[in-house]
């Protein structure tokens, strides 16, 4: 039976997770999905969420093979038993289209590969979400023409009623008792309903004065035969759905492969081409002017692709794309989604393969509309240069540092401070620093008074761009040197300086003395700094002596403030012993 090679078909392909159904199990289930009606996403879905192994899928394959092999022989089967067989296999012809379909996307859903070189649109025929299925609930087109296994429903209203259903028989009529044989291939329904009117008005009285009415329409369609062949990934011929589209035709035959056209697609019918389709108008543009309703005997052709070209850099879909002889680099262009934000569209780089070597060319923009591409070509858009034209930066001791562009508010040293709502009050404005590209792009420094500026004692400094203007604190002009302090206190270390900062501050910062600390003397050693001198001295250091009492200082030593990178030793008192103790036993 034909199931029996669908279901070979499905399982060739198939690669699931992890087994869960026996064999007989699958097999039945896809049968009863199938004839349940169900589509072939969702039974792709349900059998992946059952789970079958690879190991699984081959061992049914080679059940069905050795089946195949011992039954008997077609030609010993009598005429009626295979026109039985033929009719009841029609949902199962449509059910292993399903199968083949369920396997691919089974596949896909697995395997997870793609081509190394991504070409824009040959996903759409193989994407599990997207397969231009038909709908079987619309009304039947006016075009539409009744073929062999075709049902025809014939109401019949008023003097005489009367309600028949017929399937057109292999020979294109169908039996009405009384009548006989009305011959009804090739008819659309319109010329269906005349032509059995006029034959059942030698049965019906009334017919002929409108006094009884006759209705045709369809019931349950029949299956038709298209062939698809070149550049698919499964070529040959399909059964599928007389509403069936070009569309659905190329997802049944697994979609366009690596060479095929997607621009140039032929669909012929009895020997002459009848619909050339081109898949960028459906996907660019929305049209499906050659998406046409396929008949009985429908031949697809989809040749080899003619120009296929690259673009990449900054454009917002870059990949391969298929144009046409007559397309330019505007067309490619709009295809991959224009240039993104980043991009320089002033110009693009062409690299072309002359026969024995590559060439390059730079494509200025006038030439876009006119530029006529090659196969083989690959364009590259560059990017924009990292930098601003109008960009300016303060930074230091103003209320608003950052970036400023020059313009009309911002064109001068003052116009940026007063733009950063001036300057703050521990700027040190005598002397800022202006850096500046200078005409080799070498970094070039010129100090300013800003205080003199702003006063309007001096002339204001032109601004330029990728200027930066730095306003220096007094307090990053001081040496701030930490102070530190050791010895019999309960967190030596380091503290950092501010001013008026006493001996006793340091103390308390340092959690106070210990209790075996020395009162009588606390030492200060402080650096000498004389930058007059001009010899190297001995002395490295002035030492201090105070007594405190309590962690405050007496004497002179009372209020003694300490100085950047003072260091303050507190000593152990000579006199001071911890308890001892001794065990007699």
């Amino acid at each position: 039976m034909k199931i029996r090679r669908v279901i070979l078909s499905l399982f060739m392909a198939c690669t699931l997770m992890a087994a869960a159904m026996t064999d007989q199990q699958v097999i039945d289930y896809i049968k009863q999905q199938t004839a349940a009606g169900k589509s072939n996403q969702q039974i792709g879905k349900e059998l992946m969420a059952k789970g079958v192994t690879r190991e699984q899928a081959q061992r049914i394959k080679e059940k069905f093979e050795s089946q195949q092999n011992s039954e008997t022989s077609p030609t010993t089967q009598s005429i009626s038993q295979a026109k039985a067989e033929r009719r009841h296999n029609v949902n199962n012809d449509i059910a292993s289209e399903s199968m083949i379909d369920i396997g691919r996307e089974v596949d896909e859903g697995q395997d997870g590969q793609v081509s190394a070189r991504q070409i824009y649109g040959h996903k759409v025929f193989n994407s599990r979400a997207l397969t231009f299925e038909p709908s079987e609930n619309i009304a039947t087109p006016q075009n539409y023409r009744l073929g062999p296994g075709d049902e025809v429903i014939i109401d019949i209203w008023g003097t005489s009623e009367d309600h028949l259903r017929q399937t057109i028989s292999p020979e294109g009529s169908i039996m009405i008792s009384q009548i006989g044989p009305v011959y009804l291939n090739g008819m659309t329904i319109n010329d269906a309903n005349k032509h059995i009117k006029n034959a059942f008005s030698k049965k019906y009285a009334g017919m002929e004065d409108a006094e009884t009415d006759i209705q045709v329409t369809l019931g349950q369609v029949r299956t038709i035969q298209v062939d698809i062949l070149g550049e698919v990934a499964t070529p040959g011929t399909f059964r599928m759905s007389p509403f069936a589209s070009v569309f659905h035709a190329l997802y049944r035959a697994g979609g366009i492969n690596d060479i095929g056209s997607l621009r140039n697609i032929q669909v012929l019918r009895n020997g002459k081409k009848v619909a050339g389709v081109d898949i960028y108008e459906y996907l660019f543009d929305g049209k499906t002017n050659g998406n046409i309703r396929l008949q009985e005997g429908d031949v697809i052709i989809v040749p080899p692709y003619d120009q296929l070209v690259s673009i990449d850099g900054n454009v917002k879909r870059p990949m391969y794309y298929e144009i046409k002889p007559d397309e330019t680099i505007k067309s490619l262009l709009e295809y991959s989604g224009g240039f993104t934000g980043d991009a320089y569209e002033g110009m693009v780089r062409l690299a072309r393969q002359s026969g024995t070597e590559n060439e390059l060319y730079n494509i200025e923009r006038g030439e876009f509309a006119s530029y006529r591409l090659q196969d083989g070509d690959i364009i590259t858009v560059g990017t924009i240069l990292d930098r601003y034209a109008n960009r300016v930066e303060l930074k230091g001791a103003v209320y608003r540092p950052g970036m400023f562009a020059i313009g009309k508010d911002i064109n001068t040293v003052s116009d940026l401070v007063k733009k950063a709502d001036g300057v703050t009050d521990d700027a040190y404005t005598d002397r800022v620093l202006l850096y500046r590209e200078g005409p080799d792009l070498e970094l070039q420094i010129m100090a300013l008074d800003l205080k003199d500026i702003l006063e309007g004692r001096a002339k204001d400094v032109t601004l330029k761009r990728n200027d930066v203007l730095v306003i220096s604190s007094i307090h990053e002009l001081e040496e701030r040197g930490a102070l530190s302090i050791g010895g019999q206190v309960a967190r030596p270390g380091s503290y950092p300086f501010a001013a008026n900062t006493t001996l006793e501050d340091l103390i308390f910062q340092a959690g106070g003395l210990l209790e075996g600390a020395s009162t009588a003397r606390v030492d200060i050693s402080r650096r000498i700094v004389d930058p007059t001198s001009t010899q190297q001295t001995q002395q490295i250091s002035e030492i201090y002596t105070v007594s405190i009492e309590n962690g405050l200082a007496l004497n002179s030593g009372k209020g003694f403030k300490l100085m950047p990178y003072d260091h303050v030793e507190v000593r152990k008192s000579p006199g001071y012993n911890a308890q001892e103790s001794v065990s007699v036993r």
